[in-house]
């Protein structure tokens, strides 16, 4: 009996039981590295939430029509995109389809008398107190519905590309440069906005080797940097953006690369 209770767990189980702890440790570190100190980062709203949004926008279709900022058309139960803020959970956003029966844009809704109500739209980006004077400028920059400052840092000079969007945006969600889908990307969350060189993660899309495209989008690194002003006395510009993607859906991430081969993003030649 004494040898029953002091015999020591199996080889497999007692490694189990050790790497645990360490997993865990190794998890923490991993969230303090990924997310630093005062990072603003609200959370995705649930389907519970996304209804109250379409409800509180009288949308016939359905929580459906709150789609990506990509703009695609909507599908029943997919391509959903909305947020609610964790600074203050009174706060939410959603981006809306233009297949729906409203425009493309962000949708800024508050909670009054425990409902979701909407407060605002908008399709550009400006400063907060622009977009709601009630809006405190740290929820609606968690939200990316706005900048917290006037005249704060763009990325590249207004209209740098026909049919392009983000240019001579702040903390743009969308880079398009008004052609091909590779000239496309969505979903895109930027660090640091502002300093020297600012960082982001966004959704792309490639091409196949024998030609077309593969299908779904692919991850994308966004280095942007070179900050100056585009004119004299004018606003704080990223004036190169660099990016790197995979050769392949799943594969490991490329080299940097110009953007669109532009050197600089104040004009294209």
């Amino acid at each position: 009996m004494d040898r029953i209770v002091s015999r020591p767990a199996t080889g497999p189980r007692r490694r189990r039981l050790r790497r645990r702890p360490v997993a865990v440790l190794g998890l923490s570190l991993l969230a303090l590295i990924v997310t630093p100190s005062g990072a603003l980062a609200a959370r995705d709203a649930t389907p519970k939430e996304l209804a109250a949004f379409a409800a509180a926008n009288n949308v016939g279709d359905g929580p459906q029509c709150l789609t990506d900022e990509d703009g695609t058309s909507p599908v029943a139960g997919t391509d959903l995109e909305g947020r609610v803020s964790e600074l203050d959970p009174t706060w939410g956003l959603s981006y809306r389809s233009g297949a729906c029966s409203m425009a493309e844009g962000r949708t800024l809704y508050r909670i009054v008398g425990g409902t979701w109500t909407v407060v605002t739209t908008v399709s550009g980006f400006n400063y907060c107190r622009a977009v709601s004077p009630a809006l405190p400028d740290r929820v609606g920059e968690e939200l990316g519905m706005c900048d917290p400052t006037p005249g704060g840092t763009v990325l590249g000079a207004p209209g740098l590309m026909p049919n392009g969007k983000g240019w001579g945006a702040s903390r743009p969600r969308i880079i398009y440069n008004g052609g091909v889908p590779s000239g496309l990307i969505v979903k895109i969350r930027w660090k640091h906005w502002g300093s020297r060189t600012a960082t982001g993660r966004g959704r792309t899309f490639i091409y196949k080797p024998q030609g077309g495209y593969y299908r779904g989008s692919v991850r994308a690194q966004l280095r942007a940097g070179r900050l100056g002003t585009c004119t004299t006395g004018g606003r704080k510009t990223y004036r190169r953006l660099e990016v790197r993607v995979p050769s392949r859906p799943g594969g490991k991430l490329g080299r940097w690369f110009s953007w669109s081969g532009a050197q600089d993003l104040c004009s294209i030649d």
